[in-house]
């Protein structure tokens, strides 16, 4: 008696039968949605505001790292377009304690490097860093904005919540927009001027609450600005979007 044999076309089907069986078991142990619970999260802190990583940068390294995070702190010059550039993708949160403006309608942030007109000529002919200083008499600045990120940053921020601690964050939506279209799972900032040393508190309350109680986005907002209320001076507050972000929490799925 012969030996049965298997044509062609049925080793063909074989093989595709094999192929899906494979990905849908990689599917069952493998979501590129959900972070797995051995994970570990990052935090980026870039303070051109200070030198060293001292003060605000401290406190709220010495935050993420006991909470499990790894932290990475760039402060003062070294905060630079090049640096920005070279952001590591990925990170869970990234803090931007800098400041930043409303120019010509859209919302740039301060880098910590001196602005020399010789440098990133092609940047600044697509206006996507700017001339820019604090305070009338203060040295001129690199700032970026949202060209700047789009360009430069485009899917770097997959499911990252970026904070932005400077003035008008929230007061246009272009920079927001571009974080998120950059892969951001949200973005906080303040819908008007602020001070350093308002900012600096209730970011520190919203980041307690968001990292060490693990509460959601919406409630640590509304329970940073109960506690710390709208700057005093100002009267802005702090906001996130988009707006569906408000369940977002930070760390592994349970």
């Amino acid at each position: 008696m012969s030996s049965p044999r298997i044509s062609a076309r049925g080793i063909r089907w074989f093989i595709a039968l094999l192929v899906v069986s494979s990905s849908v078991l990689a599917l069952m142990f493998w979501n590129p949605w959900v972070k797995r619970e051995d994970y570990t999260p990052s935090a980026a802190i870039y303070d051109p505001l200070s030198e060293g990583g001292v003060g605000f940068s401290a406190e709220c390294s010495d935050l993420f790292k006991s909470a499990g995070y790894d932290v990475e702190v760039c402060s003062g010059g070294d905060v630079t377009v090049g640096g920005l550039k070279a952001t590591p993708p990925g990170v869970d949160v990234l803090i931007l304690r800098v400041h930043s403006s409303v120019y010509h309608g859209r919302v740039w942030f301060f880098t910590g490097e001196t602005y020399r007109q010789e440098a990133y000529v092609l940047e600044q002919l697509l206006d996507e860093v700017h001339p820019a200083r604090p305070s009338v008499g203060s040295d001129y600045l690199f700032a970026v904005g949202a060209d700047f990120l789009l360009h430069y940053l485009d899917d770097s921020f997959d499911g990252t919540l970026v904070v932005l601690m400077g003035c008008d964050g929230l007061s246009s939506t272009d920079l927001a927009v571009a974080f998120i279209e950059a892969g951001a799972s949200a973005y906080v900032s303040w819908d008007g001027p602020v001070s350093l040393e308002h900012t600096d508190r209730a970011t520190l309350v919203l980041l307690r609450l968001l990292v060490e109680e693990r509460v959601r986005l919406d409630e640590a907002v509304d329970r940073a600005m109960a506690e710390a209320g709208p700057d005093p001076d100002y009267g802005s507050s702090l906001k996130f979007t988009p707006e569906d972000a408000g369940s977002l929490v930070l760390g592994p799925s349970s």
